[in-house]
């Protein structure tokens, strides 16, 4: 995308949820439409958890697309395109992001970035996705109990302690969001037209930029019975619940979900909200 390109930004001092704007007005607004919020009263993560951003510290945005040729079968790949478009933004501040699957980026086992993707499909087609971003940029201090928050700031100035205590921004809120959308926009812009095979490529860069997508890791199957049984994965007299299992991640399948394999080789697919990485 070029950056002569006029973007349809709407700020807000302060909104109860830029997704639930978007929706109120994504039937009048163009694709790539994006509402951007200084603070959310009612911001919302996945699993229903409310993302925790001090006022005018952190981005909250949420985009608008409408693509024109992605089938509802595929509406996974604009999680995939934003996902990459937000570790490609990291990448050019000399960090390396991973994703957390679905769409969690993560800097080490830390995370600086939560999406909320909604999808509305009309036939077979998908109709519009709103993608709701929020981007640890300056907050220094977190107090929720998500899980190990960081942010931009934290990582590249971590040693500066005189920040800690004066409330300043490092980056501006509005500069970095165009930055962070050139970015996005380059992906979903290569995915939507297929350019050269594009698709393919984004597919494969998705799935080696997964986090822990090298080695066994321990998951917890959710819906499954709580109970202790002797372990089995492992030497020792530990024990461990029933419902955790050992696996190294082996594919995203046509579908999104995540394919486990354990170390006997069998393969399991899981959709969001069936695992749950133990951290």
């Amino acid at each position: 995308m070029n950056m002569e390109e006029n973007l349809a930004i709407k700020w807000y001092e302060t909104v109860d949820s830029t997704n639930l704007q978007a929706e109120k007005e994504k039937t009048e607004s163009k694709d790539k439409t994006v509402w951007a919020a200084e603070f959310q009263t009612a911001g919302r993560g996945q699993r229903g958890n409310k993302w925790e951003a001090d006022r005018g510290k952190n981005l909250t945005f949420s985009i608008l697309f409408k693509p024109k040729n992605i089938p509802a079968t595929a509406q996974f790949n604009i999680s995939k395109a934003v996902s990459l478009g937000v570790c490609a933004y990291l990448k050019e501040n000399g960090v390396v992001a991973k994703i957390k699957w679905p769409n969690d980026i993560y800097v080490g086992d830390k995370k600086i970035c939560g999406m909320l993707i909604e999808n509305s499909v009309d036939a077979d087609k998908l109709s519009s996705s709103i993608a709701g971003i929020g981007i640890n940029l300056n907050q220094r201090k977190f107090t929720s109990n998500s899980s190990n928050p960081t942010s931009l700031s934290l990582i590249k100035f971590n040693d500066m302690e005189n920040m800690k205590n004066k409330g300043e921004n490092i980056f501006d809120l509005k500069k970095e969001l165009s930055k962070v959308l050139k970015c996005i926009f380059y992906y979903y812009d290569k995915y939507s037209d297929d350019i050269q095979g594009a698709r393919e490529d984004i597919e494969s860069e998705y799935f080696h930029s997964l986090y822990r997508k090298d080695g066994f890791y321990f998951y917890e199957e959710i819906g499954k019975e709580f109970s202790l049984q002797p372990n089995n994965f492992a030497t020792g007299s530990i024990e461990h619940i029933d419902n955790m299992i050992e696996a190294r991640i082996v594919d995203i399948d046509n579908n999104g979900r995540l394919v486990l394999e354990n170390r006997n080789g069998l393969r399991k697919s899981y959709a969001f909200k069936e695992i749950r990485y133990i951290l």
